[in-house]
Protein backbone atom coordinates (compact mmCIF):
# COMPACT_ATOMS: atom_id res chain seq x y z
CA UNK A 1 0.00 0.00 0.00
CA UNK A 2 2.79 2.28 0.87
CA UNK A 3 5.70 3.67 -1.09
CA UNK A 4 9.22 2.55 0.06
CA UNK A 5 12.20 4.84 -0.69
CA UNK A 6 16.12 4.38 -0.78
CA UNK A 7 19.65 5.82 -1.68
CA UNK A 8 22.72 3.91 -2.30
CA UNK A 9 25.89 5.81 -3.72
CA UNK A 10 27.21 3.99 -6.72
CA UNK A 11 30.32 6.18 -6.91
CA UNK A 12 32.42 8.63 -5.95
CA UNK A 13 35.51 9.51 -8.24
CA UNK A 14 37.17 13.38 -9.01
CA UNK A 15 36.31 14.80 -11.90
CA UNK A 16 39.43 14.71 -13.53
CA UNK A 17 41.39 12.54 -12.76
CA UNK A 18 41.27 9.20 -10.36
CA UNK A 19 43.40 10.74 -7.38
CA UNK A 20 43.12 9.45 -3.86
CA UNK A 21 42.98 11.88 -1.28
CA UNK A 22 42.86 12.48 2.45
CA UNK A 23 40.17 14.90 3.08
CA UNK A 24 39.68 17.60 5.91
CA UNK A 25 36.67 19.80 6.65
CA UNK A 26 37.53 22.69 8.78
CA UNK A 27 34.50 24.39 10.70
CA UNK A 28 34.26 27.30 8.29
CA UNK A 29 33.19 24.76 5.50
CA UNK A 30 35.96 24.68 3.59
CA UNK A 31 37.91 21.85 2.16
CA UNK A 32 41.68 20.94 2.52
CA UNK A 33 42.47 18.19 0.36
CA UNK A 34 45.67 16.12 0.73
CA UNK A 35 47.03 13.88 -2.03
CA UNK A 36 49.21 11.22 -2.42
CA UNK A 37 52.43 13.34 -2.86
CA UNK A 38 51.76 15.88 -0.27
CA UNK A 39 49.53 13.45 1.74
CA UNK A 40 50.26 14.40 5.64
CA UNK A 41 51.07 11.38 7.87
CA UNK A 42 50.29 12.73 11.54
CA UNK A 43 47.41 15.29 12.69
CA UNK A 44 50.36 17.40 13.26
CA UNK A 45 51.07 18.23 9.46
CA UNK A 46 47.41 19.47 8.96
CA UNK A 47 48.13 22.55 11.11
CA UNK A 48 45.18 22.55 13.66
CA UNK A 49 45.01 25.24 16.16
CA UNK A 50 45.25 24.49 19.32
CA UNK A 51 41.67 24.42 19.63
CA UNK A 52 41.24 22.22 16.84
CA UNK A 53 41.05 18.01 16.78
CA UNK A 54 40.33 15.89 14.15
CA UNK A 55 37.26 13.36 13.81
CA UNK A 56 37.59 10.36 11.42
CA UNK A 57 33.99 10.97 9.63
CA UNK A 58 33.51 7.07 9.85
CA UNK A 59 33.84 7.32 13.91
CA UNK A 60 30.89 10.18 14.03
CA UNK A 61 27.17 8.26 14.93
CA UNK A 62 24.17 9.11 16.54
CA UNK A 63 24.31 8.17 19.96
CA UNK A 64 27.83 8.06 20.37
CA UNK A 65 30.81 10.61 21.52
CA UNK A 66 32.88 12.78 18.85
CA UNK A 67 36.44 11.45 19.27
CA UNK A 68 39.37 12.42 18.08
CA UNK A 69 41.97 10.96 16.39
CA UNK A 70 45.05 10.45 17.70
CA UNK A 71 48.06 12.63 17.40
CA UNK A 72 50.67 10.36 15.72
CA UNK A 73 48.15 8.47 14.40
CA UNK A 74 48.51 8.17 9.95
CA UNK A 75 45.88 9.46 8.44
CA UNK A 76 44.11 7.29 6.20
CA UNK A 77 44.04 8.10 1.88
CA UNK A 78 40.29 8.40 1.15
CA UNK A 79 39.31 9.26 4.51
CA UNK A 80 37.31 12.23 5.16
CA UNK A 81 38.10 13.94 8.63
CA UNK A 82 36.50 17.13 10.63
CA UNK A 83 38.32 19.26 11.94
CA UNK A 84 36.25 20.44 15.05
CA UNK A 85 36.20 22.68 18.37
CA UNK A 86 37.76 20.92 21.36
CA UNK A 87 34.88 22.35 23.05
CA UNK A 88 33.21 19.23 21.22
CA UNK A 89 35.40 16.62 22.03
CA UNK A 90 34.00 13.93 23.94
CA UNK A 91 30.41 15.33 23.80
CA UNK A 92 27.33 13.25 22.63
CA UNK A 93 26.39 13.33 19.27
CA UNK A 94 22.67 14.82 19.10
CA UNK A 95 21.05 14.27 15.34
CA UNK A 96 21.80 18.61 15.25
CA UNK A 97 25.01 17.80 15.04
CA UNK A 98 24.44 14.77 12.92
CA UNK A 99 22.66 17.20 10.38
CA UNK A 100 25.02 20.29 10.78
CA UNK A 101 28.18 17.99 9.66
CA UNK A 102 26.30 15.95 7.08
CA UNK A 103 25.28 19.56 4.97
CA UNK A 104 29.14 20.81 6.05
CA UNK A 105 30.29 17.97 4.17
CA UNK A 106 28.02 18.36 1.20
CA UNK A 107 28.36 22.35 0.88
CA UNK A 108 32.12 21.04 1.15
CA UNK A 109 32.02 18.47 -1.24
CA UNK A 110 30.20 20.45 -3.86
CA UNK A 111 32.16 22.84 -4.01
CA UNK A 112 35.17 20.68 -4.75
CA UNK A 113 36.22 18.56 -7.66
CA UNK A 114 34.77 15.73 -6.39
CA UNK A 115 31.78 13.85 -8.59
CA UNK A 116 28.88 11.79 -6.62
CA UNK A 117 27.02 9.42 -8.73
CA UNK A 118 23.92 7.94 -6.77
CA UNK A 119 21.23 5.44 -7.53
CA UNK A 120 17.98 6.26 -6.63
CA UNK A 121 15.07 3.57 -6.41
CA UNK A 122 11.61 3.59 -5.73
CA UNK A 123 9.93 0.45 -5.31
CA UNK A 124 5.60 0.34 -6.19
CA UNK A 125 3.26 -1.72 -5.58
CA UNK A 126 0.66 -2.08 -8.25
CA UNK A 127 -3.24 -2.77 -6.98
CA UNK A 128 -2.47 -6.73 -8.32
CA UNK A 129 0.34 -6.87 -6.34
CA UNK A 130 3.51 -6.75 -8.46
CA UNK A 131 5.96 -5.16 -7.44
CA UNK A 132 8.35 -2.99 -9.23
CA UNK A 133 11.69 -0.82 -8.85
CA UNK A 134 12.47 1.99 -11.20
CA UNK A 135 16.02 3.15 -11.55
CA UNK A 136 16.59 6.75 -11.58
CA UNK A 137 20.14 8.13 -11.61
CA UNK A 138 21.73 11.75 -10.38
CA UNK A 139 22.86 13.56 -13.75
CA UNK A 140 26.29 15.33 -12.62
CA UNK A 141 26.41 19.69 -14.07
Amino acid sequence: MGACFSCQVKEISPISSPVVATRVIFPDGSLQEYRVHDHPKTISMVGLNDNMFLCNADDIQFGGCFVGVDSNQFLQLGQIYFALPKTLLNRPISSDDMAKLANRAISALANSDVVVTMELFEEKTSKKNNSFASKLTVIPE
